[in-house]
């Protein structure tokens, strides 16, 4: 597990949204991310290139929490990241 940061497609499943959908929100500069390589991705390729901050996701839920209601999110790690968990668990897995 990487130390405190998400690309594009992990954020897509812990928010419950498609990855086009995470990336308009990079583009658009609601969601804070930075190109891994140093370079930004051309227009819709190269999703897995962005890398956002934990603090940077969480600033995100924060903000757009009500919009995301009703969506298939990943809440054990939202809720993680709400608490100030440095280390929360990949999407998909379950604490046991």
């Amino acid at each position: 597990m990487r130390d405190g940061w998400y690309t594009a497609m992990e954020c897509s499943a812990i928010l419950g949204v498609s990855r086009q959908t995470t990336v308009k929100w990079i583009e658009s500069g609601e969601l804070q991310a930075r190109p891994r390589n140093g370079n930004k991705p051309k227009h819709g390729r190269g999703q897995a290139t962005w890398r956002i901050e934990e603090k940077d996701l969480a600033r995100f839920i924060r903000a757009h929490a009500s919009e995301l209601t009703g969506r298939n999110v990943d809440l054990f790690t939202i809720v993680e990241l709400l608490a100030g968990n440095l280390t929360p668990l990949p999407p998909g897995e379950n604490k046991k």
